[in-house]
């Protein structure tokens, strides 16, 4: 045996692992290429009998249809707890309207 022949097998079996280890590589890169085409053709490609919407866009579409109904709700909670304020307020004038008894004379 040559003195440089367990360099020589030394560096084969690098070279075999290297390229094991690239084909494991190319494997998961072809796979993770596979999943994001599929989640691209899932999220953004317009779906049929959906009014030609992506699944994105009808997303977008809800959360902004829940944001405006949020507000709308908020806007009518304040002007109901407005309301109530007035209400109580007339109901304490009148009760001491009532106990001044201003309007028997």
């Amino acid at each position: 045996m040559p003195p440089m022949q367990p360099q020589i097998d030394e560096l084969k079996r690098r070279l075999d692992d290297h390229d094991r280890r690239m084909d494991v590589a190319d494997l998961m890169r072809q796979d993770s290429h596979k999943m994001l085409a599929e989640l691209h053709q899932a999220l953004m490609v317009p779906q049929y009998g959906q009014g030609d919407k992506s699944l994105l866009e009808r997303m977008a579409e809800v959360t902004v249809a829940i944001e405006s109904g949020d507000r709308a709700t908020e806007s009518l909670l304040k002007w109901l707890k407005r309301l109530a304020f007035v209400g109580a307020l007339l109901a304490a004038i009148g009760g001491a309207l009532l106990k001044l008894e201003i309007w028997k004379e």
